[in-house]
């Protein structure tokens, strides 16, 4: 089932009415806004839509503010067979129970936007265990720490990771093999200490993302120059492309320079020379 344009000129009629379709397998739709009787209605037909493999929210004029604990009253699940879920434009409150490893096993691409996350959230993200594709948006600063633990459980088929956050990979020292994936907003306190150009470490670890292809970032720069100094891709044994945004607004043309400079310099001294792709506005 494939709607476009809105729901239906009576999008609540539409929302109880998916109720009836268990055999569907496909749901692509774009709403206009919804109020607390619309989401509940639709948590209650999704609980009855166990057999959806791929599930997509369209863009609209608007984004969908979901309550998750409102939506967890209602009885909110997703189904198991699902391997596709884009709802990037529906605006999570806190990240699901239902969406973890055990419950979603054949996930394979995952696009959300949640406000608030930590780092049990993230990790729990990390172990879904076919996952090639993360599309995550959060106004959170998290940390998972040791992403290269000896179980590998952790981004194990992540191919692509497109952000909104400031990534850095952390070794905390070369003695310590355990890396952490920081993901900053720029506002908060920030979760890691600078470092140099080309500081990069004698013996790198293993396991770290291992099959991630493409890392996509959307940079607000403004005070945090010293960030693209090195943001750690040196742990990315797969890297192929650096691509994304750098935002410059009130920050001096030498700086911007700076930082566009210093990303490009962390590709041309990754084993892979991944293509850079990053530009400033």
């Amino acid at each position: 089932l494939i709607i476009l344009n809105g729901c239906s000129d009576k999008p609540k009629r539409f929302f109880k009415e998916l109720a009836s379709l268990r055999e569907l397998r496909v749901l692509v739709f774009g709403t206009q806004g919804t109020d607390e009787s619309m989401q509940r209605d639709f948590v209650e037909s999704l609980s009855n839509m166990q057999k959806l493999q791929y599930i997509r929210v369209c863009a609209s004029c608007s984004l969908l503010h979901a309550d998750t604990a409102m939506w967890e009253a209602a009885g909110f699940v997703l189904p198991r067979p699902l391997h596709y879920l884009g709802w990037r434009e529906i605006r999570l409150s806190k990240l699901p129970s239902c969406i973890n490893p055990s419950a979603l096993p054949i996930l394979a691409h995952l696009e959300l936007f949640v406000i608030t996350m930590d780092e049990q959230d993230l990790k729990l993200l990390a172990r879904l265990p076919v996952l090639c594709y993360l599309n995550l948006t959060t106004w959170s600063t998290v940390t998972a720490s040791n992403i290269n633990s000896s179980d590998r459980s952790f981004f194990q088929k992540l191919r692509h990771f497109w952000t909104n956050a400031m990534v850095l990979f952390e070794q905390p020292d070369e003695e310590d093999t355990s890396v952490s994936l920081h993901m900053w907003n720029g506002e908060d306190a920030m979760p890691f200490a600078s470092r140099k150009s080309n500081d990069s470490r004698k013996v790198v670890p293993s396991g770290v993302m291992p099959n991630l292809e493409v890392l996509e970032l959307w940079i607000a720069l403004e005070d945090n120059y010293s960030y693209c100094g090195n943001i750690g891709l040196e742990y990315l044994p797969s890297l192929r492309e650096l691509r994304g945004c750098i935002f410059c607004e009130d920050v001096p043309i030498a700086e911007s320079d700076a930082a566009l400079a210093a990303l490009r310099d962390a590709c041309n001294v990754h084993p892979n020379h991944p293509t850079f792709r990053m530009r400033s506005y």
